[in-house]
């Protein structure tokens, strides 16, 4: 069986993956050796990009890099391991779906390790399918990995509600939650 080469291009302050590339030899169906620059190029990155970021180039098989979704690299360690994400728990299932009830939706920083990250002090997006957050554009701010947002329901009976969170710079994987309107 044949082991592909895939190129990584990432941040090397954060191991923010900004790109990916394979470059296959159409007769042999094999992966072609490539240089740096060659891949910098192949990824596309701007000359904007490339000036403000310090990049670096990783190979790394094919196999383990299915997508760049929920994978960075570890600087110190030079291989792909998974992304921090954002743990959301709701202060209950159900709500009422008479515009009054609300639930509380508590925000975790956690670690690729599972253990929360208490050092994360950025903003995150909230967002929501049906009802009312609590702060103006679902936009919280996290203190020590942690933050706290409401969401009211709206006067109307629904099966589920989707509620997602996003880090403003996009390091972190999604978090996701349901509830219930009643």
């Amino acid at each position: 069986m044949n082991q592909r080469t895939s190129y990584v291009i990432y941040d090397i302050s954060t191991g923010r993956i900004l790109g990916t590339h394979t470059r296959i030899d159409g007769d042999t169906g094999k992966s072609v050796p490539l240089g740096d620059t060659d891949v910098v190029a192949a990824c596309g990155l701007s000359l904007d990009e490339r000036a403000r970021t310090k990049v670096k180039v990783l190979a790394v098989d094919a196999a383990t890099l299915r997508s760049r979704t929920g994978l960075r690299v570890h600087t110190k360690r030079q291989e792909l391991v998974p992304r921090d994400h954002l743990d959301l728990k709701l202060s209950r299932a159900e709500i009422r779906g008479d515009g009054e009830d609300s639930v509380d939706i508590e925000i975790r920083v956690v670690q690729s390790s599972g253990k929360p990250d208490d050092t994360f002090n950025g903003r995150i997006k909230v967002s929501t399918q049906r009802g009312r957050l609590s702060e103006p554009g679902g936009i919280v701010q996290a203190k020590g990995g942690l933050a706290k947002i409401s969401l009211r329901s709206v006067p109307e009976t629904i099966d589920r509600v989707r509620i997602s969170a996003n880090d403003i710079d996009g390091e972190l994987d999604t978090g996701r939650a349901t509830v219930a309107f009643l």
